[in-house]
């Protein structure tokens, strides 16, 4: 049996080192895997960004809305409401990349969008109590107490707003 010899297991060591972070990064960041379509959007002007962003796929949105607050700098925070418009279409896959996340600001940026959900009446998200659960569960999973408070301020105001108004049935005549 061959065995490695020392400058061949240093190369493999630093490749692997040198390799690992990426890695990491392509699971945690979704934009890594839709780098293309992510710098073909911010190519765009803002006003095309807007019109177009609901045209895409789920999966591109969501690395578009991620990659424009967590990279992009100023954050794009204009494209929470169009992501937000889409309503009960959305909140299952969502919820899942909730319940997913692992870091701060994944965490703080999906629930901004439900916070929008809410606002906007796109969805009872106040109305969905698993969802809520979910909601307070992810707050619960952060690290940084001011992005944590955020977050759970967020979750109270949709939480108070409660259901969309129900509307009452015009009387015949």
């Amino acid at each position: 049996m061959q065995t490695l010899k020392l400058p061949t297991l240093l190369l493999l060591a630093i490749w692997l080192t040198a390799a690992w972070p990426y890695a990491i990064a392509a699971e945690q960041n979704p934009w890594h895997a839709r780098q293309n379509v992510v710098d073909t959007f911010y190519e765009k002007s803002l006003k095309e960004r807007i019109s177009k962003f609901p045209q895409y796929s789920f999966e591109d949105q969501y690395a578009i809305y991620l990659y424009g607050n967590q990279v992009q700098h100023p954050p794009a925070i204009y494209l929470t409401d169009p992501f937000a418009a889409q309503g009960k279409g959305i909140v299952l896959p969502l919820s899942d990349r909730l319940r997913d996340a692992t870091d701060d600001l994944t965490i703080r940026d999906i629930v901004m969008v439900f916070s929008a959900m809410s606002r906007a009446k796109t969805y009872d998200v106040a109305g969905d109590g698993r969802l809520m659960t979910l909601l307070r569960c992810a707050a619960k999973r952060m690290k940084d107490s001011d992005w944590k408070a955020l977050v759970e301020k967020e979750i109270s105001t949709v939480q108070s707003a409660g259901p969309p108004p129900q509307h009452a049935a015009t009387p015949p005549g």
